[in-house]
Order: C-alpha cells, then structure tokens, then sequence
C-alpha cells in the first residue's frame, strides 16, 4: 500500500521511502531552461536541506548560472548541504553556514597536454564531417574540460529548449543520415571513438543532446560518484537512500542520453526517475515519471513532506 504522501502526488510505489540524498540535473528537469523562474523550485530544495537532506545539483553548466537563478536564494541554516557539481562533473561547490559565495570542494583541473588533446580530437571530428559532407561545423572551445561540437548549426537550432527534444533529434538524425552518416548521432560517436584512440586520449567521455557532440575528461557520472565517496560513504547512506533524477536518461540518436551517465556502479541501489519526454523510452533501473519541471517539485515536496512526517 502506497504512503498516503506518495499517493498525494501520484508517483510510483518507488517514491515510497525516504531519501537522505537527493541528487539531479538542472535544465529540462529542475527548471526549463536557464532563463526561467526558478523560484518554486528553489523553495523546493530549501525545504529539503531544512529537514536535513543532502541535496546535488549535476549539470553540465558553470556555477554562475545556476547560482543567480537559484542558489544565492537559498538561506537555510543547513545551506552547508547543498552541493553544485558543475561542468560535467569537473568541479564541485558548496555553501557554508552564514556566507554566500560558493566554496570550491573538488576541481578536475586538464593538463596542457589534455586540453591540446581536447582541442585535436574536435578539430579532427569537425574535418571528418567536413570533408566527407555539405555539412557546416563549429566548435565551442570555452568549456571546463570539454569541447562542445555543434552538429545542428541551422538557424532555428541555435538555442534549442529542452521541451522541444523531439523535433531537434529529428532534425539532426535527418542532416546526418542525408549527409552520408548512415546511423546519424551513433556514426559520429563511432569516429570520435577512432579520433580519440588515435591521439591517445584516455578515458575521454562523449554525450550529446542532439545538438552538441561534447567530449571532454569527465561527465555526470562523475558527480555522481564524487556525491557517493565524498557525501554518502562518510555520512554512512547506503545507495539505496539515494534519489537521483533528470531529464535525458533514455537514448537519443541511438545513443546514450547524457544523464545515463549518472547510472553508475558506486551508486548500485540507488533509486533513477526522469521527468523528460524521453522520446525513445528509459530503460532499468530509471524510473519514468514523466511531466517535467512542474512534476520534479512535486517529487522534492513529497520527499520533504515525508521528512517532516518522520
């Protein structure tokens, strides 16, 4: 029989417990987008860290966005709770009783070699593409410990919203299949595979949100596993108290979504949803919930509703 809280909110059966760490992306789960009012779900996070949840933000922008749309909001007592893992991974910051400002906790920092590496394997992808196809590519250089390749430059994709992941999977499976790319997003992972053997770039980690092909030293896997060795383990919370949500777990262009990666062994127990439209389906352990935004406060409030009622 389901908590009469969990009932309230209509989520699955799995919700039914309560969570010490509640860890999740930022854009297309916790708010729409960068631009958006983030304030109820602001709220949302307070009222966890008040009853004295760890709370781990993983995303792949930088701690400036989502601290003025967010964080500098928060005031709780317990705001030494509440971690930002940023940049894919690369860094992590929390907040210590009484300030402010973030404080940095953990910083991959690339080598001179592996950002020269960084930028090869981009540029190498980009004359591939290029030389085998019509196609135009561009490069983001100033990312931590990535490069992001744009595969969809036209126009109307310049700035895509997550609500619209659909039609841009569409868009940049057909560019890539007309241009000669025969299984689109998964032909070009196979290349960047090849391009990063080739220079010797270790361990290098590849995601796309149909838009960008990244590839960088870490992603949000990462995080994930800096939440369970630096925030579980020493805290004593097993796996299984773990609550860790998102947006684009299921494949996208026949490839892994970008927030799989936080499906890692260290976290085995844990418990996976997504809000995201998911057009290809999740696969286990993720739970689909489904309803974005406004459906991932719903899943906080209830996590908070059932502290406060224990």
């Amino acid at each position: 029989m389901l908590d009469a809280r969990t009932e309230t909110f209509g989520l699955p059966a799995q919700f039914d417990h309560t969570f010490k760490i509640v860890a999740f992306d930022w854009d297309g789960a916790a708010v729409p987008s960068r631009t958006s009012d983030a304030s109820d779900v602001t709220q949302a996070i307070e009222n966890l860290l008040d009853q004295g949840v760890f709370v781990a933000i993983v995303t792949g922008t930088h701690i400036g966005n989502v601290f003025e749309q967010s964080l500098k909001h928060v005031t709780t007592p317990n705001k030494d709770k509440l971690f930002a893992c940023m940049n894919r991974g690369s860094e992590v910051f929390t907040f210590e009783a009484g300030r402010t400002d973030p404080v940095t906790v953990h910083q991959r920092v690339a080598t001179e070699i592996e950002n020269k590496q960084l930028d090869q394997a981009s540029e190498t992808l980009k004359q591939r593409i290029e030389a085998s196809s019509n196609m135009k590519i561009d490069i983001v250089y100033d990312r931590v410990n990535r490069r992001k390749v744009d595969i969809n430059t036209l126009p109307e994709w310049a700035d895509p919203p997550k609500s619209r992941i659909v039609e841009l999977e569409e868009s940049t499976q057909s560019r890539l299949k007309t241009a000669g790319f025969s299984q689109g997003m998964a032909t070009l992972f196979e290349m960047t595979d090849d391009i990063v053997a080739e220079i010797g770039l270790a361990g290098a980690c590849m995601t796309t949100d149909m838009k960008y092909l990244e590839v960088g030293l870490t992603d949000k896997g990462s995080s994930i596993k800096w939440v369970v060795e630096n925030i579980a383990r020493p805290n004593g919370i097993d796996p299984k108290d773990i609550l860790i949500g998102g947006d684009e777990f299921g494949p996208l262009g026949e490839v892994t979504g970008s927030d799989y990666r936080m499906v890692v062994p260290e976290a085995a127990g844990a418990t996976y949803f997504s809000v995201g439209r998911e057009p290809n389906g999740v696969t286990e352990p993720v739970i689909f919930v489904g309803g974005g935004p406004d459906r991932f406060r719903d899943v906080l409030q209830a996590q908070a509703e059932r502290h406060i009622g224990n």
